[in-house]
């Protein structure tokens, strides 16, 4: 411990002192014993409780009390003696003080790694906000195609019938007629899709029919126009009433088509969303592969 050796210029506030009647001087108390500590005493100020100690009664060395005295003026102030009583009392507060500190850093290390939880969970609440988002749009998207779909069960389209030749109610009973089906008590409604855009094309008819089956029905007997005797049936085809999605995946669809029948594969067809593989026996009766690539 650092010291301040007593001296009797030395006067420190908080050190026992009273004030000597017969000559003026101040006398200093030991901390210790109570007893005056004198101008030629050894005695050492402790730098908590100010009080002046006789080195025996704090059981200080010589050598010890020589180089307290010789260094306790030093520059910087750094040399400081504790009595045994503050000692003790210094030590118990620097080791609180110790584990103080220490239980600070420690939380102040759990603070910095809750902030860092927090901020790794906020990252993730974006994440998942912007999950939720493309989700929700994804739902929407999938519950408007189903009302779509729904809308349209019942319709099949007709492509590349000519436009302002004939009445076209009349024109697509005639060819339901020659595809074979029976027209009896049939409500249909026909309607051209999009704008005129003149005599050099033709726009699309959609037919709603009374009922699904009927669609079915309608669809599988489509390639019989092929066949017809009538020469402007022949160039007409019909499809299903796709949804916009489903005009997407149905162009790749025939797109891959293409390149397949280009690259020498045969007998390959669309059906139901699929690129199929049909071949006919000598009884007409179709055998369907599917034919992944």
């Amino acid at each position: 411990m650092a010291a301040t050796a007593k001296t009797r210029s030395s006067t420190r506030r908080g050190s026992a002192k009273t004030d000597d009647k017969a000559t003026g001087d101040e006398i200093c108390e030991c901390g210790t014993c109570r007893k005056i500590v004198k101008e030629d005493s050894a005695a050492l100020l402790c730098g908590v409780c100010k009080f002046w100690h006789h080195i025996g009664c704090e059981n200080v060395k010589k050598d010890v009390y020589d180089f307290l005295s010789t260094n306790a003026n030093d520059d910087n102030n750094s040399i400081h003696w504790f009595c045994r009583k503050c000692n003790r009392s210094a030590v118990s507060m620097m080791t609180k003080l110790t584990v103080l500190e220490q239980n600070q850093f420690k939380m102040q290390n759990e603070i910095d790694s809750i902030n860092g939880t927090v901020n790794r969970l906020g990252d993730s609440v974006d994440k998942m906000e912007c999950h939720v988002e493309v989700l929700q749009k994804n739902i929407t998207g999938c519950i408007r195609e189903e009302l779509e779909k729904e809308k349209r069960r019942c319709n099949v389209i007709i492509r590349n019938c000519k436009e302002g030749e004939n009445d076209d109610t009349i024109a697509v009973e005639c060819m339901l007629t020659e595809i074979g089906m029976e027209l009896q008590d049939m409500s249909l409604n026909v309607e051209r899709l999009g704008t005129n855009r003149g005599v050099d094309y033709n726009r699309p008819i959609r037919i709603k029919l009374p009922t699904p089956e009927l669609r079915y029905k309608v669809l599988q007997k489509a390639h019989k126009l092929k066949n017809s005797t009538t020469e402007s049936f022949q160039s007409v085809y019909i499809t299903p009433d796709y949804t916009r999605q489903e005009q997407i995946k149905e162009r790749e669809l025939r797109n891959q088509l293409r390149i397949r029948r280009a690259a020498g594969e045969t007998n390959l067809r669309i059906r139901r969303g699929e690129i199929v593989s049909v071949v006919r026996d000598e009884d007409n009766t179709e055998t369907i592969t599917k034919n992944y690539r």
